[in-house]
């Protein structure tokens, strides 16, 4: 989870809203060649036995959790990005847009094909080739079909849509690639969503098959804990007038706190506790 490399051999993958797959993962600004299609696995999950469906799930909820916290390794925009996708993709709004009128097929292909490599990567920068990743369509066509799937969705989401894609599209499309700056150490700061990743873990642990699968979940709760040294100097360390739990009185997680996340969406309506909620 605290771990700031790119290079992560399995990265969480997001929800299903409008996910297409990447057939070819080339950079974002080689030409066409995409082939995508919807990921299909209600027939395989429909054949695991209980315990399976349970460990996968709350597994994955485990996953979806590290989201935002590799989002926010990737790049200062891309929790933003991550949040416009989001929203843009609820009430399926993806299976209604068509190509027609002022949105051109192409417009429509190129929008998806960036969605895709942004989930496939989990930011706006190829996960294995460091290449930043910047719509094919030029910011004028990619808020045509903004606004063509924000007109399936309710008003107040649809303004935030476009607020939001104007406050990021400079970032979006700069060819600027300071790996300094945009390289953002987590440091595990939140400690919400650390909980949230710990019950989740725990409640994967209690269906995960003996073997390698229940040792890898004890193996990544074991991490999760922090050292007693380190608990002991942040005990130790001064606290500035203001500041928040963590001693840095963090703005990041405060506007979060006022706007919403994309670690919010996701866990509207479910129960904070893994626990609970199998209950």
């Amino acid at each position: 989870v605290g771990s700031t490399s790119r290079g992560m051999s399995a990265l969480p993958q997001p929800p299903s809203h409008g996910l297409r797959e990447v057939r070819d993962k080339r950079c974002g600004d080689a030409p066409g060649g995409l082939s995508l299609r919807k990921l299909l696995c209600q027939e395989a999950f429909s054949q695991l036995s209980e315990d399976e469906k349970r460990y996968a799930y709350y597994l994955c909820t485990a996953a979806w959790s590290c989201t935002r916290a590799i989002l926010e390794q990737a790049s200062p925009e891309s929790p933003q990005i991550a949040l416009l996708l989001y929203w843009v993709c609820q009430e399926k709004a993806y299976e209604k847009v068509k190509a027609e009128g002022a949105v051109t097929e192409a417009e429509v292909e190129q929008f998806y094909e960036y969605l895709a490599r942004f989930w496939a990567n989990l930011g706006n920068y190829d996960a294995t080739t460091g290449a930043k990743i910047i719509p094919r369509l030029k910011p004028s066509s990619f808020e045509k079909v903004l606004i063509r799937h924000t007109s399936f969705l309710h008003k107040i989401r649809r303004q935030s849509i476009l607020s939001l894609f104007e406050e990021v599209q400079e970032a979006m499309y700069s060819a600027d690639e300071d790996l300094e700056e945009r390289c953002v150490p987590w440091h595990g700061s939140d400690k919400g969503l650390l909980r949230r990743i710990e019950k989740a873990l725990k409640a994967a642990k209690r269906h995960a098959p003996d073997g390698p699968s229940l040792e890898a979940v004890d193996e990544v709760l074991k991490q999760l804990k922090p050292s007693e040294d380190g608990q002991a100097k942040r005990a130790a360390r001064p606290r500035r007038e203001g500041a928040g739990e963590d001693g840095g009185g963090n703005a990041i997680q405060a506007k979060e706190r006022k706007e919403g996340s994309i670690d919010d969406e996701q866990s509207d309506g479910q129960s904070d506790n893994p626990e609970e909620e199998e209950e």
